[in-house]
C-alpha cells in the first residue's frame, strides 16, 4: 500500500498539494515530504497540521544546540527553503566544531519543533512553521516565557 502511495504522490507538484490542502505555499515541501507515506489527502493535512500547530515542549539537556539554532534562524530568517536549509547546515557545523554529534544536535531539535523522533527534514519543517512559531517553540524547551506565534504558524 504505501508502495503505492509513493508512486501515486511522486508525480504531485508541491504546490498545487498545497493549494489542495488549502496551505500556505510555505507549507508546499513540508506536504510533499509528507505525502511519501501518506494514501490520502486527509491524512497529508493531519500530518503537516500536527506539525503547525505543535507548542513545543522542555527538553533536557538541548540548551547549548537550542541556542545555536536559535542564533541561526534570526541570522538567516527562514522566510525560503534556501535560509532554512542554511540554518540547519550551520547548526550541522557548529556541532562537528563542537565535538557534539550531527545526531545529538539535530534530534532535540527535531523534538522540540515538532514532538517527535522521527520526520520530514528539518529544513521543511523550519520553512513551513516560521520564525515567530520556531523561535516560540525553542524558547518554551529552553524554560522562557513563550512568544506569541500570531496565527499558529499558519
Amino acid at each position: 500500500l504505501h508502495a503505492i502511495a509513493r508512486e501515486r504522490w511522486a508525480s504531485v507538484d508541491p504546490l498545487q498539494l498545497a493549494a489542495r490542502l488549502e496551505l500556505p505555499e510555505r507549507y508546499a515541501a513540508l506536504s510533499k515530504d509528507v505525502a511519501r507515506d501518506a494514501v490520502t489527502f486527509a491524512e497529508i493535512a493531519a500530518q503537516v497540521d500536527e506539525v503547525a500547530r505543535f507548542p513545543g515542549r522542555v527538553v533536557a539537556g538541548a540548551d547549548a544546540v537550542l541556542a545555536e539554532l536559535e542564533t541561526c534562524i534570526v541570522r538567516h530568517g527562514l522566510d525560503t527553503g534556501e535560509a532554512a536549509s542554511a540554518v540547519v547546515g550551520d547548526v550541522r557545523a557548529w556541532a562537528k566544531a563542537n565535538g557534539v554529534s550531527v545526531r545529538d544536535a539535530l534530534q532535540p531539535m527535531r523534538q522540540v519543533l515538532t514532538g517527535q523522533d522521527h520526520g520530514p527534514g528539518l529544513d521543511l519543517v523550519l520553512r513551513a512553521i516560521g520564525t515567530d512559531a520556531a523561535l516560540s517553540r525553542i524558547h518554551v524547551a529552553r524554560g522562557a516565557a513563550s512568544l506569541p506565534t500570531g496565527d499558529g504558524g499558519r
